[in-house]
């Protein structure tokens, strides 16, 4: 337990100090992150009507005022707490902690290797879209991510103790995740609840009366905590919003689907700024078609373009990813000096992470799918089902995707880490 506490201890020190090199320049006298959609001025707006705005509440800053109520939620706790300055510095940085503190429970629960951890840790939350989506503010989705780490933990705690309590956790932090961002938590919450069900078939088989005691409590919570606040966002800001999208079942179409995942653009998982930094940039413009409106290339009418953020991971995750899932193909777990011999109790506990493995390799390349949307036949199924159909931007399945990606890393960097090579002679 105390070797336990000092990893975990250690690995989170290690994720906080990463944290503050990236967040540096906000500690300059007087400096302040600059985000577009939760600029300062508009979290100063927000912050004049708490903590009564939550229940509703009259604000008199714009030209005539304007009325509605806020989600009483985690974000907006600390904006009312916070002094201004120190929340638009620290609040992502905040929820990336949370988040890599939760991700780091769920790996030592996996039987990873410190330095695998680490490197697990670092691809899901300090690269990418989990992290350069900063510079576009999204404060809701930092939040998503940190309660979802938390409910991933709590769900595989609930499957190994098959204690309702964990399960009650889960509930709660995916509801929470709700009140931040529906849509993001929505998203992740599916995969999540696939993960359970993997979960407990692959340590009990198919015991649905455990799946029920588990499962139930977990949906009945969220449906508590998450339900009504998010039904009022989705009324607010999804349902029925069309932006001169007009009515049709196509203009529909391309309008939610308008920020789909360019499929040539995977290349830049692995080659930083290939294809510009982000639109608008001087110094290194997004060329690319996220974003692109419907019929621009002839009428040139619309966005070119528009993206905030860069999706860059990094060639060694994403080598270490590969390396797992080749491991889990060919089953070295099984072959003398693999991984039945690196520290894992027997062949059981190797067949158990080889199976894992090719979880998250599916969810990994599912995410990916559904993030290309409209480019991938596969969203067209997806976007049947109710409430999908009103939600926009598929690319938010790239928060998924980085994560499995991520931990996929882990246990490609684990299984280097234990192979032994035969001695020459």
């Amino acid at each position: 337990m105390t070797n336990t506490f000092q990893r975990v201890a250690g690995l989170l020190l290690l994720a906080g100090a990463l944290g503050l090199l990236l967040f540096a320049p906000v500690m300059q006298a007087g400096a302040i992150l600059f985000s577009t959609d939760n600029g300062i001025g508009n979290e100063a707006s927000v912050k004049h009507i708490l903590p009564h705005g939550v229940v509703g509440a009259w604000s008199e800053w714009p030209l005539l005022g304007s009325g509605g109520s806020l989600p009483a939620n985690w974000t907006l706790f600390w904006l009312w707490l916070l002094p201004l300055n120190f929340y638009m510095n620290w609040m992502h940085y905040i929820d990336l902690v949370v988040a890599s503190a939760f991700l780091i429970l769920f790996l030592v629960r996996r039987g990873l290797r410190t330095p695998s951890i680490a490197l697990g840790v670092l691809a899901a939350f300090w690269v990418g879209t989990d992290f350069c989506l900063v510079y576009g503010g999204h404060t809701g989705k930092f939040a998503v991510l940190a309660f979802m780490a938390m409910a991933l933990f709590a769900l595989d705690k609930a499957v190994s103790t098959q204690q309702r309590s964990w399960a009650l956790l889960a509930g709660g932090a995916m509801g929470i995740a709700l009140l931040e961002q529906p849509d993001v938590a929505m998203f992740i919450g599916m995969f999540w609840a696939c993960y359970t069900v993997f979960a407990i078939v692959q340590k009990y088989q198919w015991h649905w009366r455990l799946m029920l005691k588990l499962l139930l409590p977990v949906a009945a919570v969220v449906l508590l905590v998450g339900l009504p606040g998010s039904l009022g966002l989705y009324s607010s800001q999804t349902k029925g919003v069309t932006f001169g999208a007009g009515e049709s079942p196509q203009a529909k179409w391309e309008f939610t689907t308008q920020w789909s995942q360019p499929p040539e653009e995977t290349f830049g998982f692995a080659a930083p700024g290939f294809f510009g930094w982000r639109s608008s940039e001087p110094e290194g413009p997004y060329w690319g078609r996220l974003g692109r409106s419907a019929g621009w290339e002839q009428s040139g009418q619309g966005l070119m373009n528009f993206k905030l953020d860069d999706a860059y991971l990094g060639i060694i995750p994403i080598v270490f990813a590969l390396l797992a899932v080749f491991i889990a193909m060919r089953k070295l777990a099984y072959e003398p000096g693999g991984l039945a011999e690196a520290g894992l109790a027997g062949p059981e506990e190797a067949r158990q992470r080889r199976m894992a493995i090719l979880f998250w390799a599916v969810t990994a390349l599912l995410a990916l799918l559904l993030a290309m949307g409209k480019f991938f036949p596969l969203y067209a199924l997806f976007y049947q089902l109710p409430i999908v159909n009103n939600i926009r931007v598929p690319v938010k399945f790239l928060h998924v995707f980085q994560i499995a990606l991520a931990i996929l890393a882990a246990y490609g960097f684990d299984a280097l880490l234990s192979t032994r090579l035969p001695r020459r002679t």
